[in-house]
C-alpha cells in the first residue's frame, strides 16, 4: 500500500512508477500534441512563480516561460518526433547535473 502526502498546491500530479510515465509519454507522442503537452505543464509552472510571494510582472523567470511555450509551440508546427534506431552513446545519468540528490530512473 501507497501513502502519499500532499502540498499545498493547485496542481497534483500523482505518478505511482515510471512504466506509467512512460506509457504516457509514448501516448502524447504518438498522438503529436507531446510539445503542447509540454507547453501546458509549463506554463502551469510559470503561473506557480507568478503567484509566489514577490513575484514581479515581467521578472526573467515569467519571461522566460512564455518564450519557451512559444517554442515548443512552434516545434509542435514544424516537427514531429520520430524513434532513433540506436540509443544515444551519452545516457541521462552520464549528463546528471544535480547528482544524487534527484531520483535517477
Amino acid at each position: 500500500m501507497r501513502t502519499y502526502a500532499f502540498l499545498p498546491s493547485p496542481y497534483w500530479i500523482i505518478r505511482d512508477g515510471d512504466d506509467d510515465r512512460i506509457t504516457r509519454l509514448k501516448f502524447h507522442i504518438t498522438e503529436g500534441d507531446y510539445f503542447p503537452f509540454l507547453a501546458t505543464i509549463i506554463g502551469m509552472l510559470g503561473d506557480t512563480v507568478a503567484r509566489c510571494e514577490g513575484a514581479e510582472e515581467g521578472s526573467l523567470q515569467i519571461e522566460f516561460v512564455e518564450a519557451v511555450k512559444k517554442d515548443l509551440l512552434y516545434l509542435h508546427e514544424h516537427y514531429d518526433i520520430t524513434p532513433r534506431k540506436e540509443r544515444l552513446a551519452f545516457t541521462r545519468e552520464k549528463v546528471m547535473r544535480f547528482g544524487d540528490k534527484y531520483e535517477r530512473s
